[in-house]
């Protein structure tokens, strides 16, 4: 009779370990969803701001054309003046390519954490999985 309780104990215990091991899997595969999404979402906001780089780039190289026609043409020195003060506001507000660089190395490193975080879950899975 404890042959009995004792395969009665293991089918408890195999059991018991395989929802733990099901529970396991799918919080990875919800983290990994989760991951996914914000991936997708900061690849959104990187090609966003990439746009905006390029109109303000545009609008800017177009502006500075102006500013050459206008100085060419021997325009009043009030109208010179008040286009470079245009070109100075925009040329503050706007994204410049180091910037772009910046917050794509930021983007880079902060995908690298996540990648690494999710190697490591992966391979605490793995060694737990293999204990067992």
């Amino acid at each position: 009779m404890t042959d009995a309780m004792s395969d009665v104990g293991k089918d408890g215990y195999t059991a018991a370990l395989e929802l733990a091991l099901s529970e396991m899997r799918r919080s990875m595969d919800v983290g990994l969803a989760q991951i996914q999404g914000d991936l997708r979402l900061l690849l959104q906001r990187a090609d966003q701001t990439d746009r905006r780089a390029e109109q303000h780039a545009t609008r800017l190289d177009a502006l500075e054309g102006r500013v050459r026609d206008i100085e060419q043409s021997a325009v009043a020195e009030t109208v010179v003046d008040a286009v470079e003060s245009r070109v100075l506001k925009l040329e503050q507000t706007s994204v410049t390519k180091t910037d772009l660089d910046d917050r794509t190395k930021r983007i880079i490193a902060i995908l690298s954490v996540i990648i690494a975080a999710a190697g490591v879950a992966v391979a605490v899975v793995a060694v737990l999985v293999s204990h067992h």
